[in-house]
């Protein structure tokens, strides 16, 4: 309970960094695309609903009736804690959200492996940060924030980036397999990429559905 209470929260939600595209002087003809991270952002509304629904079905089931937290993986984590067991799971979509905003805000590789730390005090500091941003955000801009800032590798940052890099399609027209075959990348990009591991891919992918 200590731990809770001298725990604040020190992140803020910001816009994630997008692709600049260098255009000729027609207007029209590209140059070149500049980035340190391949992202376009897109609209939850754009997003089809079988999307949305495979990712709360296999990230966060209570997404839409929680405050940010699931008391129970807390309570899991703080009794692992100093006894060697795994703290990972458990993590609510708001926290997953929050980790990613860390992540992704970091300036050195120390803040960025602080970031994905699995530690309770780290757990805790995610919690707590959960719950401040959805009292201050909707959950569909909660959502949206998650589609476009997550990682599904290949250099694909956002779901976007990623429908155009696996599949050819704009994130409003994935089919549901795809739009499955996509959250399933959420839990390991690189263990899970359709072009290195299919086989892995397509059992995680039947898995969402």
């Amino acid at each position: 309970a200590t731990q809770v209470l001298d725990t604040s929260c020190d992140v803020t939600v910001t816009a994630p960094a997008q692709t600049t595209t260098v255009y000729a002087s027609d207007g029209t003809t590209v140059i070149a695309r500049l980035f340190s991270q391949n992202r376009e952002p897109v609209t939850l509304s754009s997003i089809p609903l079988t999307v949305q629904d495979a990712l709360v079905s296999t990230e966060d089931r209570t997404f839409y009736t929680n405050n940010g937290v699931d008391p129970k993986s807390i309570i899991r984590a703080a009794l692992a804690d100093g006894g060697g067991a795994d703290t990972q799971g458990g993590s609510t979509l708001t926290m997953q959200y929050v980790k990613q905003l860390r992540y992704y805000q970091a300036t050195s590789d120390a803040e960025r492996a602080a970031a994905i730390d699995q530690t309770l005090q780290r757990k805790l500091s995610d919690a707590v940060c959960a719950v401040d941003l959805e009292k201050k955000y909707s959950k569909a801009q909660i959502l949206d924030g998650y589609f476009n800032i997550a990682f599904f590798g290949e250099n694909s940052y956002g779901l976007q980036v990623a429908a155009q890099t696996y599949f050819g399609v704009a994130a409003a027209n994935l089919s549901v397999t795809q739009g499955a075959t996509l959250v399933g990348l959420l839990r390991s990009p690189t263990e899970l990429d359709p072009f290195q591991a299919p086989a892995a891919a397509l059992q995680r992918r039947n898995e969402v559905l």
